[in-house]
């Protein structure tokens, strides 16, 4: 079994039961630990097992974006992927809309509200161009829901850097400055 960065001087120490490393994987924890100068190990069912998913949608799963957003969340034990709402290729399985996703899953773009594709999700990403996603953003901002904005609508603090680098106006310039 690999430990990493475990060296035998980590198995050293002076404290009778002394935890050195805890490492985390998906369906077990191993703790490395010390007992009378011998190497111990202990086996318990991971955390991951026992974590409540994630439930997330996607708003705008027709580009590029929304793509690599979907191969990392699909490669993730701890997500749940509810709903991909898109105005393209509406019927269509992800993997036939981007290639790299070819059998990965069996998710479909659907062309709904976004209230609709945020109902029961705890986070939303809006994967759709600037001033679009602002639009989009609007009809949320009333629900319980985190809103992961990867466009650069909520990413500037003042109105007038926005219309310096994006559009002349914001559809809701209020929310400037309130995204993380």
């Amino acid at each position: 079994m690999y430990f990493p960065s475990m060296a035998l001087s980590d198995c050293t120490s002076k404290k009778p039961h002394t935890v050195l490393r805890k490492i985390h994987r998906p369906k077990v924890t191993i703790s490395v630990a010390v007992l009378d100068s011998h190497l111990i190990l202990f086996l318990w069912p991971g955390r991951k097992a026992t974590m409540k998913k994630t439930k997330v949608s996607i708003i705008g799963g027709s580009g590029f974006l929304a793509a690599e957003l979907l191969r990392h969340l699909l490669a993730r034990d701890d997500t749940e992927i509810l709903r991909i709402s898109s105005k393209d290729r509406i019927g269509e399985n992800i993997g036939a809309v981007n290639r790299s996703l070819w059998g990965q899953s069996d998710l479909v773009l659907q062309d709904i509200s976004p209230t609709e594709c945020a109902a029961g999700a705890d986070i939303v990403f809006l994967a759709m161009p600037h001033v679009i996603t602002a639009r989009v953003a609007v009809e949320l901002f009333e629900t319980d829901v985190r809103i992961i904005d990867l466009s650069g609508d909520f990413r500037l603090e003042k109105l007038s850097d926005y219309t310096r680098y994006y559009a002349p106006e914001h559809p809701c310039p209020e929310r400037l400055g309130t995204f993380v």
